[in-house]
C-alpha cells in the first residue's frame, strides 16, 4: 500500500507544475515578453506602466552661464533651482563641480582628419626653423624650392 502511495505522490508531483503553470513567458526577438500557453497560442504581456522619472535638479545662479551639482562653490551667493532638462538648454555645465549631463547636451567628437599635402601649388612645402612653412616658390616638377632641395 505504501509504494502504491509513493507511486502516486511521485506522479501528481510531475503533473502538478503543467496543471498550475499551463504557459510559460517568453522574450521576442525586441525584446517584448509574451506568455505561451499549451495549446500553441501566445499573447502579448502587458507591461506595467513606466513611471516618468523625477527631473534631475542642478542649480544656476543669478548673473552667471553654467549650472552646478549642489555643492557647488560657485553657489555660494545665488542658488537657483531648475530642473537639468530645462538648464541644459540655456546654460553648459560647470566645468568645476561637473554636474549631471542630459544625453543629448553632450557634443559628439568630430574626427578631423589632418590635411596631407599642406602646399599649395607653386609654393613651397619645406618648414623653416621658425616653424613656419617657407614662402618661396617650388621649383618646377618639385614640391620644395631651391634652398630646400627643389
Amino acid at each position: 500500500m505504501k509504494p502504491r502511495l509513493f507511486l502516486l505522490l511521485v506522479f501528481v508531483s510531475f503533473l502538478m507544475p503543467s496543471l498550475v503553470f499551463p504557459q510559460q513567458i517568453a522574450t521576442t526577438e525586441d525584446g517584448r515578453k509574451v506568455i505561451l500557453y499549451d495549446n500553441g497560442t501566445w499573447k502579448y504581456l502587458q507591461e506595467p506602466e513606466k513611471v516618468p522619472q523625477v527631473s534631475q535638479i542642478v542649480y544656476v545662479t543669478r548673473t552667471g552661464s553654467k549650472y552646478h551639482a549642489a555643492g557647488c562653490r560657485y553657489l555660494s551667493r545665488s542658488r537657483i533651482p531648475m530642473a537639468l532638462e530645462d538648464a541644459a538648454k540655456r546654460y553648459g555645465p560647470c566645468s568645476v563641480c561637473s554636474p549631471p549631463l542630459l544625453k543629448s547636451t553632450t557634443p559628439q567628437k568630430q574626427t578631423v582628419s589632418p590635411k596631407k599635402d599642406y602646399a599649395t601649388p607653386g609654393q613651397c612645402a619645406a618648414i623653416t626653423q621658425k616653424g613656419t612653412r617657407c614662402k618661396r616658390k617650388a621649383s618646377p616638377g618639385s614640391k620644395y624650392c631651391w634652398q630646400h632641395g627643389g
